[in-house]
This record gives C-alpha cells, sequence and structure tokens, in this order.
C-alpha cells in the first residue's frame, strides 16, 4: 500500500499539499462522480475517505465508491474541528462560487478546513500521470518502454503535442479540417453555433435537433420534440459544461485550449455509433455502439471479437448487420488518420448514407478497462510510438 511518507517522497515540492491534512482523521469528498473518484484514489491511502457530498438522489440511495453520498444541504453535521472537505475538479469559475457559497452558508472557512485540489493542476504532468494511472490500475506507468495501450496513450498525452490536434478535437473546428479532407457531405448538417445557452433562437430551429459543447463528451442534449424538452434541465447542464476543462483533470492536452461553444446539430434518429479505431493510420478494432446498452467489437473483416471495454456489455448473439459502404467507412477513417500514432474516428450510418461524429485522441482518458486484459497488450501491439517526442510550448 501506498503510504502517504510515500506519497511526499515521490511528489518532492508536493509535499506540503499532502501535509496539509495532518491536523485532520477524516476526509469527505464534495463531488460523487469522474473527479472525486480520482480524488479518492489519490487520497485513500493518505487519510481515512468517510463520504461524499453530491445531489444526485440516485448516488444518496445508492452510494458511490462504497462510501455514503449525503447532500449538500447536510454538510453542517458532517464536518467538524477533525474533518476536511475537499472539491472535486471543477473550473475555477464554479470553484470560487462553490467556494463562497460554503463559507457564506455553511461558515467554512477555506484554508482551515475546506480546499480545492486545484493544486494538481501544478504537479507536473509525468509525476502526475503517473499517480493516477498507480491509483486506477495498481501498477506502474512505464514512460520509459511503455507497452500496452494505455500506457502508449499516456505517452502520447505528453510527448505527441502537435498543435494542429486541438482543431481536430474541436467539435466544431473539425468541421472544416472533414469538409477539406473527405467532403463537406459527410458532415450532420449545423444548425447553429452559441457561446452560450442563453443565446440560442430555439424559435428558429426544427422540432427536432441535438445540442452539445464542443470539448466535452457529457453535454450533450437530444430534443425529440420540442413540446415535452426541459429547456431548464439542458441550459443548467450545457451552462455547466462550457465552465469547463478536461485538462487538469486529464492532461489531455488537445483540451487545454479549445474555446468553448455549443453546437447545434441535426438529429439523425436513433442510430448506432460506428467507432473506428485506428493505430498508425490503419484500422484493426471497430466498436459498435447502441447506446452503450450494448457495445460489440469487430474485427475490419466484421468478425466478433469476444472482449469487452469499460465494462459495457456485449453480446455475440445481439445481431449487427455489417454496414453496406462499410469498406467506405474504413478507408475514410484511415484517410483522417494518415500519420497520427493513435485517433478513434467515430461515423454514424443512416438510410446508406454515411455521417461524420467526432475524433478522439485518448479514449476514456487513456484508462479503457479490458476483459480480457490481455486485449490491452494486444490493442498496444498495434500502436507504434512516434520516435522523435513532440512537446508544445502553449
Amino acid at each position: 500500500m501506498l503510504t502517504k511518507d510515500d506519497m511526499c517522497k515521490e511528489m518532492g515540492n508536493y509535499q506540503l499539499f499532502f501535509h496539509r491534512f495532518d491536523n485532520y482523521s477524516h476526509l469527505i469528498i464534495y463531488g460523487a462522480g469522474g473527479y472525486g473518484k480520482t480524488i479518492y484514489n489519490v487520497m485513500k491511502n493518505i487519510i481515512n475517505i468517510k463520504s461524499f457530498i453530491d445531489n444526485n438522489l440516485k448516488k444518496q440511495q445508492e452510494g458511490y465508491l462504497g462510501l455514503p453520498v449525503y447532500p449538500e444541504h447536510e454538510l453542517g453535521n458532517l464536518v467538524t474541528n477533525d474533518s476536511a472537505l475537499i472539491i472535486g475538479f471543477r473550473a475555477k469559475e464554479e470553484v470560487d462560487d462553490l467556494l463562497n457559497k460554503l463559507e457564506t452558508k455553511y461558515n467554512f472557512k477555506r484554508n482551515e478546513n475546506l480546499f480545492s485540489e486545484e493544486v494538481f493542476e501544478n504537479i507536473l504532468s509525468e509525476e502526475y500521470l503517473k499517480m493516477i494511472y498507480r491509483t486506477e490500475f495498481g501498477k506502474e506507468l512505464n514512460f520509459e518502454n511503455p507497452k500496452t495501450y494505455n500506457e502508449k496513450l499516456q505517452w502520447l498525452k505528453l510527448y505527441n503535442q502537435k498543435p494542429e490536434y486541438t482543431n481536430m478535437a474541436d467539435k466544431y473546428k473539425v468541421r472544416k479540417i472533414i469538409a477539406d479532407k473527405i467532403g463537406e457531405e459527410y458532415l450532420i448538417p449545423l444548425l447553429g453555433v452559441y457561446d452560450k445557452f442563453e443565446d440560442i433562437k430555439f424559435d428558429k430551429l426544427p422540432n427536432q435537433f441535438v445540442l452539445k459543447c464542443n470539448h466535452d463528451c457529457n453535454s450533450v442534449q437530444i430534443c425529440k420534440d420540442k413540446k415535452v424538452f426541459d429547456f431548464a434541465y439542458a441550459g443548467l447542464i450545457l451552462n455547466k459544461c462550457l465552465k469547463l476543462n478536461y485538462y487538469p483533470h486529464s492532461r489531455e492536452f488537445v483540451y487545454k485550449n479549445i474555446k468553448p461553444c455549443i453546437i447545434a446539430e441535426q438529429y439523425l434518429g436513433e442510430v448506432y455509433d460506428y467507432r473506428f479505431f485506428t493505430f498508425n493510420g490503419s484500422v484493426k478494432v471497430i466498436g459498435v455502439y447502441s447506446g452503450f446498452s450494448n457495445v460489440n467489437i469487430y474485427d475490419p473483416n466484421w468478425e466478433y471479437i469476444p472482449m469487452s471495454l469499460n465494462n459495457y456489455p456485449t453480446d455475440p448473439n445481439h445481431t449487427v448487420e455489417k454496414p453496406y459502404k462499410l469498406n467506405e467507412m474504413i478507408k475514410l477513417a484511415e484517410t483522417l488518420s494518415d500519420g497520427i500514432p493513435f485517433l478513434r474516428v467515430d461515423f454514424y450510418y443512416v438510410n446508406n448514407k454515411i455521417y461524420f461524429g467526432e475524433l478522439t485522441f485518448y479514449p476514456s482518458n487513456g484508462w479503457t478497462i479490458f476483459n480480457p486484459e490481455r486485449w490491452n497488450e494486444i490493442f498496444g501491439s498495434y500502436l507504434k510510438l512516434p520516435k522523435k517526442k513532440v512537446i508544445s510550448a502553449c
């Protein structure tokens, strides 16, 4: 088990951060989600984790990571002089707003027993990723001789930082790249681009549409009928996502300098999402996603591969018909990924027509769970890393 002294020794100048908790017997984490999980994994061997705070009712009912989840209004009864409260990774603006609210409403004093872990942002990326990798997988991350798929994606984050990748990861700016490389006929019709939710003129949009931010993967809001669409909830989610930057939490270079916006696109209906995993410009694996209720994996010849990614259910008896234009999709994916060590290229296939979805450089942040685990090494064998490191000055 990695102790606090071990962490301090490894983290060098950052040991002061961990020693800030010396006066507390336990820790409460605000935020029972991906960011909260990261803090839990980093801190669980340093200080006793007592519970999570989250206003999500389902999380309160089910718990999170085996711990209870309490609503925010119970903070006053939970946080005492011998406990510390730490806030999950959030945009700085959101952190400041939350800290001010907690200080005003619950009389918590910042830098006494109320913390934001933004100090993590200042930890050198290689040290940070090693720390997270160890807590996620219980293994050492080998940057000198990476072999697995997950290890190699972490290497690419740090040492293949080509500036042009930022526009490729931007769901709005990538549209021009797609139009130039394979043709605008593959683009989903664009209905609008907005700086914030309040700018959207819904009377100008059709009855069905899709809203999403250009810099994340969790903001998608689908309107199938304006009469029953929850505009208030959509606005809450989208405006919240606009404030987020994935980089501090994931160190995914491509998201660091994207200027967030909201885009509206035509709704294509209930469709399969075909995800082409390209390694050095060659498609090796295809994931077919059916709303995450089922994810089947195939090779380029459309032979079913008995494996799962991130514990999503897979079923060889769940027949996914081979797309008539599969070869065209493979060719398009390889055109878009030419010269890039790894890239996942997503397409939709509707009424015998191919639509581009997005480009992803580090699926699942490079923390993919493989079952069987040997596929982590097989994927890694497909990926040949560049000999020359490219590190952006930005």
